[in-house]
């Protein structure tokens, strides 16, 4: 097997662009999701 495949990292800065944004969204959307499920349990509480 050749190890092009195994290789994960980005070929071209364009790629790690991409790959950057991908990542800096998700662990947005993981926070917003925190910061949703906290505020609702303090409103229930209240």
């Amino acid at each position: 097997m050749s190890n092009d495949i195994l290789d994960l990292r980005p070929a071209t800065y364009g790629q790690a662009v991409l790959q950057m944004k991908r990542g800096a969204a998700a662990r947005f959307d993981e926070l917003r999701n925190t910061i949703d499920a906290v505020g609702s349990r303090t409103v229930t509480i209240l």
